[in-house]
């Protein structure tokens, strides 16, 4: 998949649709080129000239044109439809299959993945009405993406909010993948995130990784129509797409959950595993000039959940050197710890949209994959393991 993609962005009228002008600054700077409609409301929030300068395009405010159908051209070019934010009002009227302007009228039209994300107050959100209009766009496979719980605009808290920026693009590269079912009826573990080794109550030592790649990796797996079970020590919104989200905080509880992985057919051990352990103190420290603090090292739980997978499922490992033209440890550890797949990546990759990577495969060949965008890397990744987990499968039969 390439970056070449073009999204379709529906504001309507809401206190958080400034936001939008972040989103679509986002999806550009991702090279995703982005057409946006605004319905009559959503004018008084954001206008069309800075939208037209974000997204670097027209923006469609009517259903009148003196060139073509609009909706119809627009069906016709663009691979996703997203509504950012959606209104009560504009909720509704899709359910009902209402078109009486150029957002309602392009969503009958559009055939292709369709996402909102709601914003409005709890007391509407959560009106049994509403509920049932988002429960019959779930039934035509809309992805509805919930909003999250916080401080709302009137001063009120309750669910109602936007979703983080992150979130909804997330959610919205991985539904570019849905009419690829490429892994239906597929069994896929995953673990994301960093570790903390607590020091005391206050204090707890943790690396720098974002946990932004086994998050997306899980979406684009229930995209493609996998059941994914996602081990994560990070929150994440959940948009009914993934069958199983736990959540761990510390070394024994995410060994403990590894177990599960016994069913999997894919298995991607991305999160950032602590390679120490100290046995913090009940009390908080006090402050000192120096302070010595005595790590052990802990065991390889990589290798050891081999013991809990099936023959057949294929392991996917994750590695960090400092110099990617030196590969020699990576092989090593791709060995030692019996994956048959292992990335590798240097620690410039934490957090970074784009990264430099290596790919050593079933066979300890390698590929070099340079300034990939996480989603196109993701991808890849996908499409590898799951060759690799066919070809296993063949053997065994």
């Amino acid at each position: 998949m390439d970056n070449q993609k073009h999204i379709l962005l529906g504001i309507c009228g809401s206190i958080s649709a400034y936001k939008t002008l972040e989103f679509v600054r986002l999806l550009r700077k991702n090279n995703y080129t982005v057409t946006c409609m605004l319905s009559e409301h959503a004018k008084l929030f954001v206008t069309k000239e800075s939208l037209s300068i974000l997204s670097e395009g027209d923006v469609i405010d009517s259903l009148h044109s003196d060139t073509g159908i609009k909706h119809l051209d627009l069906s016709k070019t663009c691979d996703a439809f997203l509504i950012l934010p959606g209104s009560a009002n504009t909720l509704s009227k899709l359910s009902l299959g209402l078109a009486d302007d150029i957002i309602s009228t392009t969503w009958l039209n559009f055939t292709g993945p369709k996402l909102i994300a709601p914003s409005m107050h709890t007391d509407m959100w959560e009106n049994a009405l509403i509920q049932e209009h988002v429960n019959r766009l779930i039934d035509h496979g809309c992805f509805v993406i919930p909003p999250a719980l916080g401080p709302l605009a009137c001063g009120d808290y309750g669910a109602g909010r936007l979703p983080e920026l992150s979130t909804i693009y997330t959610v919205l590269i991985s539904s570019l993948f849905s009419k690829e079912k490429l892994l239906a009826g597929k069994n896929i573990f995953i673990t994301a995130g960093p570790m903390q080794v607590v020091i005391d109550p206050v204090r707890v030592l943790q690396n720098k990784s974002s946990g932004n790649l086994g998050h997306l990796l899980a979406h684009m797996c229930a995209a493609l129509g996998a059941n994914v079970h996602l081990l994560t020590s990070k929150t994440i919104s959940d948009p009914q797409c993934l069958s199983q989200v736990d959540v761990f905080d510390s070394f024994d509880s995410f060994k403990e959950a590894l177990k599960q992985s016994s069913h999997a057919d894919l298995f991607f051990m991305s999160a950032a595993v602590s390679d120490y352990t100290y046995d913090g103190s009940l009390k908080k420290l006090a402050r000192q000039d120096q302070v010595t603090l005595t790590l052990k090292g802990t065991k390889d739980l990589l290798k050891e959940s081999k013991s809990y997978q099936k023959a057949t499922c294929c392991r996917v490992g994750f590695c960090l050197i400092d110099d990617l033209t030196k590969l020699d440890k990576a092989k090593a550890k791709k060995k030692n710890k019996d994956v048959d797949l292992m990335l590798v990546n240097t620690p410039s990759a934490f957090g970074a949209p784009s990264r430099d990577v290596v790919l050593i495969d079933s066979e300890n060949k390698t590929r070099a994959l340079n300034e990939t965008p996480l989603e196109v890397l993701c991808f890849d990744l996908i499409q590898t393991s799951l060759a690799a987990y066919l070809k296993k499968a063949q053997k065994a039969l």
